[in-house]
């Protein structure tokens, strides 16, 4: 038997299809070095989806399909097919770019629509693949039929798929065993992980005589995910089966490529109840919806609905749900938030440079559930035509695009551009626009620069020693006060001697003016020099710094930028949710950081509490411990205890 990595495919899902080019040939070439012959690559729903409406994916079909064929020497990679979705003209494509399998996948009981699919990707030497959705839809030997059909069609590997990840190892053995009888082709497993069997499942597959097995790194996936490969491979080694395959390389794939992307991944009460139902997840927002709409528990739908079909959620299926529930009377679920899975539509209209800074923001925050923030600097003088700056910079929270630019015009155009695709706009100007649905914030670049050089002072030269500014600016002025603060001795450019007396003087040198070089001069022996300007160094003077051993440095701002941007968002969120006041459980009550009256109680958050900081005593400070307000505190408690409790017991989480 073998293995049939589809990380790339399935693993696409909880990323929202953000695989790249790089990511596809990276994750390729070492899956191939690896010793993996079979490797599922694309859009999780298969080709075509982009463009057919089910959720666009980071790059084209052909892209992934060039990325693919230009790093595999040996390993065959392939692609999804569902009928309807995809269409035949996508099976040529994926020939023309040297494709080696395709999966055409269908519900298990409408193998007949993959007819055509099959016969002409046979034509184009494929290997195929007949995935019989949902197949636990009907028993063992119905199943048997329906793929004699697709074997017939002409497909060489016949999978019985668990797509809701709902079924035991007994049954899957029982499905292999029967296709295993009955069939003159390869086998295959593709299990979900929604009950926490993907593994056994899959072992029991092979213990029946599965020839093909679909795992993915660390087992991402949609829904609840897949098999892990890793595990899979550990276990079948301690078995003593051996595929040819490196554990190790293995290991380091998933930890290196996709642990990261687990950070995106989110306990979801409705994944072992949509296994256990053996219901498919793809029909989620029809439940969610209905849900809302009708006051009903989700998981109630899912359950009712699966008695009914398992195969498909139909609008008179549905509606049937929902008389049922509210004749069995059903308690309402009070505690339904808005539904934010509702895809927008985006599409973009600007430049090039702007949407590809667009692109890889949402790409990024959409992988690692970063927040989003596009910073605008008005700058004094045109230096350049404008600027979107062509990278963005990470952090463990934002993922930061950045522009700058010289025009009023120029910042409303980009603000138009960008008003509703990002979490936070953050300007430098005097004056703030207006927005329909993105928030906008001030910020100062000024302050991002200042707080960029005295760092790197303090950081390069731990003693108290001499710098030396040149720049006669606000820029310089700032710094040279933060300087001093720390008892640094600081020498002024322009001052009472020449620059180059001051130079030699110098222990570090800092450059302050912006986009404008002052004084030339040449070092005599080694300093530190910094250039936090940008540009306060002529050509001749950068080149004789650089033939020295001086450390000649040039100021990465980033750093600064992503401490200014927690600070400034921090500050919002804690105003627009954390502070005030208000009346809970009929006691008086103040957000941490406001102003109390005496007896008022102090909570975390004015909006969602969690915790009782104290009593404020009325003059600014908070009471703790034992006090005559003990009663208004447990009332708070008690509410906050409800509160929290109510939050498990619905399907809130779901949605966060």
């Amino acid at each position: 038997m073998e293995i049939l990595e589809t990380t790339l495919r399935d693993g696409s899902y909880p990323i929202k299809f953000g695989f790249t080019v790089k990511d596809t040939a990276l994750i390729c070439s070492g899956l191939e070095m690896a010793g993996f012959n079979l490797i599922e690559i694309g859009h999780g729903v298969g080709l075509g989806a982009s463009e057919s409406g089910h959720g666009k994916a980071a790059e084209t079909d052909e892209e992934y399909l060039k990325a693919a064929n230009a790093v595999l020497k040996k390993a065959k990679f392939g692609m999804f097919y569902i009928p309807g979705i995809a269409q035949l003209k996508h099976i040529s494509l994926a020939a023309k770019h040297n494709m080696g399998f395709i999966r055409i996948g269908t519900n298990a009981t409408e193998v007949e629509k993959g007819e055509e699919a099959i016969k002409l990707a046979k034509s184009h030497g494929m290997m195929v693949f007949a995935n019989l959705m949902k197949s636990y839809a009907i028993p063992p030997k119905e199943l048997l039929i329906k793929a004699k059909k697709a074997q017939d069609y002409g497909a060489e590997v016949i999978v019985l798929v668990d797509s809701a990840g709902g079924m035991i190892p007994e049954t899957v053995k029982e499905y292999i065993k029967v296709l295993k009888e009955g069939l003159n082709v390869k086998i295959g497993f593709h299990g979900h992980n929604n009950l926490q069997l993907a593994i056994a499942n899959s072992l029991a597959a092979i213990e029946a005589g599965a020839d093909i097995i679909d795992t993915s790194l660390l087992g991402l996936g949609r829904s609840a995910g897949n098999t892990p490969t890793e595990l899979l491979l550990l276990i079948l080694k301690r078995k003593g089966i051996n595929l040819g395959i490196d554990i190790n390389s293995s290991l380091d794939l998933g930890y290196k490529f996709v642990a990261p992307y687990l950070m995106n991944s989110q306990l979801n009460p409705l994944t072992p109840i949509a296994g256990y139902a053996e219901f498919h997840s793809s029909f989620l927002k029809k439940v969610y919806a209905a849900a809302k709409t009708h006051s009903l528990n989700p998981r109630d739908i899912i359950l009712e609905a699966t008695k009914i079909d398992k195969i498909n959620l139909s609008d008179q299926v549905l509606e049937t749900v929902i008389n049922v529930l509210n004749n069995q009377g059903k308690k309402p679920n009070k505690l339904f938030p808005s539904n934010p899975l509702e895809e927008k539509q985006v599409s973009f209209s600007i430049e090039e440079d702007l949407a590809k800074s667009l692109s890889d923001l949402k790409n990024i925050s959409s992988k690692f559930n970063k927040k989003t923030v596009f910073t605008i600097v008005l700058t004094e003088k045109p230096h350049d035509p404008t600027v979107i700056l062509p990278f963005v910079i990470e952090s463990t929270e934002f993922v930061v695009g950045s522009a700058e630019v010289f025009k009023n015009s120029q910042m409303d155009y980009i603000i138009k551009m960008i008003d509703g695709e990002v979490d936070y706009i953050l300007i430098d100007s005097k004056v703030l626009p207006e927005t329909k649905k993105t928030k906008v914030l001030r910020f100062n670049q000024l302050d991002v620069l200042t707080s960029t050089g005295a760092t790197l002072v303090f950081d390069l030269c731990k003693e108290k020693c001499k710098a030396l500014i040149i720049g006669d600016n606000s820029l310089a002025k700032g710094l040279k006060i933060k300087l001093e603060m720390q008892d640094y001795l600081v020498l002024n450019y322009p001052g009472e001697k020449e620059l180059f007396e001051l130079v030699n003087e110098a222990d570090i040198i800092i450059g302050c003016s912006r986009h404008k070089s002052i004084g030339r001069f040449t070092l005599t022996q080694n300093k530190i020099v910094i250039d936090l300007g940008i540009g306060t160094f002529d050509d001749t003077t950068v080149k004789s710094i650089l033939k020295t051993k001086s450390l000649f440095y040039r100021a990465n701002t980033a750093d600064a930028l992503i401490g200014e941007i927690k600070r400034i968002t921090a500050t919002n969120q804690h105003l627009t949710k954390n502070s005030g006041k208000a009346i809970i459980n009929e006691v008086p009550v103040v957000g941490a950081g406001m102003m109390g009256e005496e007896g008022d109680v102090i909570v975390d958050s004015i909006s969602n509490p969690k915790k009782v900081i104290g009593i404020a005593d009325g003059t600014g400070h908070v009471i703790y411990g034992n006090s005559k307000w003990d009663l208004r505190k447990q009332k708070i408690n008690e509410h906050i205890y409800k509160k929290q409790l109510g939050e498990i017991n619905s399907d809130e989480r779901i949605f966060e």
